[in-house]
């Protein structure tokens, strides 16, 4: 009898209906996701491919002109005042002052994990998002320092192919004002291919065949209809036929065109999902569902997400993972949610069981962090950033798989180990190969030639002395004709005599055509 496997199981239980948006939502958007994931698994014969995104050492600085001083004043823009203003401009010089964006900023985000990014108004939220999403414009002024690796691979070599790895959903809702919700949904879906790509259905083929023809029903329909689960998923049914709008352009509310942002970014097989300040102009149940999707996302598909938020709730902070905390461009904390108030615990930082853990987070470094001192604790950033980087969490959270693995079996990460080893074995490798040809040349074995052993008396009689009564003479032929000329002969053996005695083994030498195998024939 077969056993049983999960797609068996699943569609046992109560198989997903296909068809249209509504039906494939039916048992919700988590069902739906494990549903299509667990057939295009079966399919690829592996898990989904995942993307890890790794920065260490990320400074960005930019260079920013400075009005003169002679310029402050604000005069009336008479044909005077305005030749006088020009020829200031001109004669004056600029000031241009340096401003530090990030600051040494490291870190990892890794897949099927949700990261939160918390942080005040200019802390580098969004440069840090822009920079990873490849969305960061370089100027001569900006100054970019560090590393970011995708998976291994230097940003450098990705940048051209960085948007179609990661999506970075901006704080600026930017939408053709007349065209209605669904319109600029499914405008997004056709400008990312409109549905299951040729190079995709070419992935699912090694599975059975069962498993390839389920994983290629399950993504065509959900692609198919992915703008009517979106739209489902952000909770826009009743507006998407109404006018996206703007300023000048009656439209939807703030709140739906921020959905309609989000869900214009969901298109297209993104491995790595970066939101910025998602949340502004919505209620914090809409935010939670928002939320509670890209979760769902990142289990299911192996997606990595990074979410930027000002202030969210308890119930939304909770179905975060991890928490990278900035603060003028250092990196306060980062590592696991659950770990945090511990952390700062030991620095002399209590939150209050009143006090929302996010609001806690970014008091801190603030002038409001006093009522949570209990004791000697950092008052700058610098000291934050410092005693982070002294921390076990950062040791451990931005170590690299290998190094992690070495670290349980006590085996030392440091780089100049391996320098050791590779000068270990050329050294040992040089003194085995001295004390080989030491051994070879003086100390090794040789039997003595010319050296006859004296025969005891019991083994005298096990001699037997040569019986020639007993041979049989055999008459080989002296001459034999030659193949190439019969009328020459050969001579094959001449006038050969021996012997060969019982009980010993006889070794018959000579050179290539001495007439060795015509003997023994």
């Amino acid at each position: 009898m077969a056993s049983s496997t999960p797609i068996d199981a699943e569609e046992e239980q109560d198989p997903i209906a296909y068809g249209s948006g509504e039906s494939l939502m039916a048992r919700g958007e988590n069902e739906l996701h494990k549903h299509v994931a667990l057939r295009v698994e079966a399919a690829l014969g592996r898990s989904l491919p995942q993307v890890e995104v790794r920065f260490e050492n990320v400074c960005i600085s930019a260079d920013i002109v400075m009005k003169d001083t002679t310029q402050t004043q604000i005069e009336i823009p008479t044909i005077a005042n305005v030749i006088k203003m020009g020829v200031l401009q001109i004669s004056s010089k600029k000031h241009v002052v340096k401003k530090q964006i990030l600051r040494d900023v490291s870190g990892v985000f890794k897949p099927k994990t949700m990261t939160l990014i918390l942080g005040q108004p200019g802390s580098g939220k969004s440069t840090l998002m822009k920079l990873l999403s490849g969305r960061f414009s370089a100027r001569k002024s900006i100054v970019l320092e560090g590393e970011v690796v995708y998976n291994g691979i230097p940003r450098h070599t990705l940048l051209t192919r960085l948007p179609q790895i990661v999506s970075y959903v901006a704080q600026d809702d930017n939408h053709l004002p007349t065209l209605s919700v669904k319109e600029t949904l499914e405008f997004a879906h056709a400008c990312n291919g409109g549905g299951l790509l040729k190079r995709d259905e070419e992935h699912l083929r090694h599975g059975d065949m069962a498993e390839n023809q389920a994983a290629l029903n399950a993504a065509h329909d959900m692609y198919k209809h992915y703008p009517d689960i979106i739209i489902r998923q952000l909770g826009l049914e009743k507006c998407q036929s109404t006018a996206v709008g703007d300023a000048m352009l009656r439209g939807v509310s703030g709140g739906e065109r921020k959905r309609v942002t989000t869900g214009e970014m969901a298109f297209g097989n993104k491995f790595v999902m970066m939101m910025d300040e998602i949340s502004t102009g919505l209620d914090s149940a809409s935010t939670f569902d928002i939320v509670s999707t890209q979760r769902s996302l990142a289990k299911t598909f192996g997606k990595t997400v990074v979410i930027s938020l000002l202030q969210p709730s308890p119930e939304v902070f909770s179905l975060f993972d991890n928490v990278l905390l900035l603060n003028d461009g250092y990196v306060m904390y980062h590592g696991p949610c659950n770990e945090v108030l511990g952390y700062f615990e030991k620095l002399g930082f209590k939150c209050p069981p009143d006090r929302d853990v996010a609001d806690f987070l970014m008091d801190l470094s603030t002038s409001k962090q006093r009522p949570y001192e209990v004791g000697a604790v950092p008052r700058m950033v610098v000291e934050f950033a410092d005693a982070f980087k002294k921390s076990d969490i950062h040791k451990q959270y931005g170590m690299q798989m290998g190094e992690y693995m070495l670290s349980v079996y006590g085996v030392p990460t440091e780089k100049y180990w391996l320098w050791y080893g590779i000068g270990f074995l050329v050294a040992s490798y040089v003194v085995f190969m001295m004390l080989s040809c030491l051994v070879l040349e003086y100390w090794r074995y040789e039997s003595l030639e010319n050296i006859s052993f004296d025969v005891e008396d019991g083994d005298a009689d096990k001699i037997v002395a040569p019986a020639t009564d007993n041979y049989t003479p055999i008459k080989t032929p002296k001459v034999f004709p030659d193949p190439l000329n019969p009328k020459q002969t050969i001579d094959l053996l001449k006038g050969i005599s021996g012997f060969a005695l019982p009980g010993t083994i006889t070794a018959l030498m000579g050179s290539s055509g001495a007439g060795k195998t015509t003997l023994m024939d």
